[in-house]
């Protein structure tokens, strides 16, 4: 009973205030929202944090003291736990500068430039792979991991001492996928002479590769690529010239992140100069602009240096994470919200943009969800002593408002408030909305990519007022991460995530 007090009580007092979407540390986590430097960034705008269905953060890169790969696992409320892991290199250039976990709940991670590494839940090795975890890869240092729906793995990267840059595929098996290119390796080579870097890699729903970075042709010319790679390797003739985007924006420009919508439109975050400032691309599916998107498919964004991070959220809303300059000369970083027409969220953080408290600091890398309310984002701080200087990594972790299962409401499409609990679900799913006028509405569970898993009500009609519903969650469904959509005229009204347990 007083729980159900207590539920309705903040459900009152959230109506009342939400009309701004509160941003802050996260104070849970590790007392002030920060975890201090951990261990040393495993390569250059790289991406080592992921976070598993049970909650868990994973974070790559290199050990100090003694020096190797080192993985860390850390709680939710950031803590170390389960001990700090390493595995020994030889004569390699880098620690994990990507770690991914794949829905089987599998951390898949580089062991520098010369090994790709898997390992269960409690940090041992998946002898299923490879052979006795470990799977042997060209000399390639790689940045990103991703996986298709079959679970194969995937890298981009560039190869040691060479311009060339390459993405790796293998089967689940850690076999590499000779339907790839016929060996597994796709070598990227351009038609014109020039240096390259891989950055950043997402694998679309249908399979299709796509590969962020730069190119650099000499002098001044240096546009940001994306390229798309068809399943076998090839080039994608339908996306781009060829397969290819080569984009310069203001001028010298690079793609440090990337995104795909429900609707396969592509994102891609970076910066550009002159002037130096952060930006966010929208493209069709056919590699062209998005001209619905900020200013002829590009958001300039001058108050930040770079975009490194990007997540779509369900109400097709862009989180952001930027690197950003501050007062006294210092650089920090910063969330930034776009509404889907690409222009800041003024109902988020300061006119849509939060900066952290954590100041001095190289440009941060990754961004994760946990749950539906939290983001877990990696950085790189500069330490100094009289004869060396040393970046190490740290964590930070925000809340995006402070009622965990209750969705801000959005006035452009309705004035229903929803109250989902709790959250994470073990077997029943309460959810509690009210509504002004009566509506019809279908209600949805669906997984991340935004697939259905069980549709609970279609086209049923709801009186205005306060309406309960329970929804039973089947024991068959994974641990994981997963939206309840509300929606109604062919709008998704509200879209909450909910973990299950």
């Amino acid at each position: 009973m007083n729980r159900l007090f207590l539920l309705f009580a903040a459900f009152c007092v959230f109506q009342i205030s939400s009309i701004a979407q509160t941003v802050k540390m996260d104070s849970s986590f590790s007392g002030d929202g920060f975890v201090r430097p951990v261990s040393v960034p495993g390569g250059m705008y790289c991406h080592p944090l992921d976070v598993h269905p049970n909650g868990d953060i994973w974070l790559g890169g290199f050990g100090v003291n003694p020096f190797g790969l080192k993985v860390t696992v850390f709680s939710p409320t950031g803590d170390s736990i389960n001990a700090v892991r390493y595995h020994f290199l030889n004569n390699v250039s880098n620690g994990a500068a990507a770690l991914k976990v794949d829905k089987e709940g599998r951390i898949v991670f580089n062991n520098g430039s010369s090994q790709l590494w898997r390992c269960l839940e409690d940090g041992s090795r998946d002898t299923t792979f490879g052979e006795g975890g470990i799977a042997p890869m060209p000399l390639v240092r790689i940045t990103e991991l991703d996986f298709n729906e079959e679970g194969k793995i995937y890298a981009a990267g560039d190869y040691l001492n060479s311009d060339n840059v390459a993405v790796l595929a293998f089967t689940p098996d850690g076999t590499p996928d000779s339907t790839f290119s016929e060996d597994g390796v796709y070598d990227f080579q351009f038609e014109l002479n020039g240096t390259y870097l891989f950055y950043c890699m997402k694998v679309q729903d249908d399979g299709k590769i796509l590969v962020s970075g730069f190119s650099y042709f000499g002098g001044d010319d240096r546009p940001a690529i994306l390229i798309r790679l068809n399943p076998d390797g090839t080039l994608d003739q339908s996306f781009g010239d060829e397969g290819i985007v080569l984009d310069y924006l203001t001028g010298i420009s690079e793609g440090y992140s990337l995104a795909v919508q429900p609707d396969q439109k592509i994102l891609m975050g970076g910066y550009t100069l002159p002037d130096y400032m952060g930006t966010v691309t929208r493209y069709l599916p056919n590699g062209q602009r998005d001209p619905a998107f900020g200013e002829s498919g590009v958001v300039y964004l001058p108050q930040t240096y770079e975009i490194l991070d990007i997540i779509v959220q369900p109400d097709g809303k862009l989180l952001l994470y930027a690197w950003v300059p501050i007062a006294g000369n210092n650089d920090g970083t910063a969330l930034v919200q776009l509404l889907p027409n690409g222009s800041l969220d003024p109902n988020f953080g300061t006119n849509g943009i939060f900066v952290s408290p954590n100041t001095d600091v190289e440009p941060p890398m990754d961004i994760s969800m946990i749950g539906n309310n939290k983001v877990v984002a990696m950085t790189s701080k500069s330490f100094f002593t009289p004869n060396s200087v040393t970046h190490l990594m740290a964590l930070q972790q925000f809340i995006l408002d402070f009622n965990v299962g209750v969705l801000q409401p959005n006035t452009s499409l309705d004035e229903a408030q929803v109250l989902l609990y709790p959250n994470p679900v073990s077997q029943t799913i309460q959810l509690q909305f009210e509504l002004q006028n009566p509506e019809t509405l279908d209600i949805e569970l669906m997984d991340l990519s935004g697939k259905t898993l069980q549709t609970v009500h279609q086209h049923q009609l709801f009186e205005a007022g306060k309406q309960e519903i329970s929804i039973p969650v089947s024991d068959a469904l994974p641990a994981g991460t997963y939206l309840l959509n509300i929606s109604g005229q062919g709008k998704v009204m509200r879209s909450v995530r909910w973990v299950k347990g």
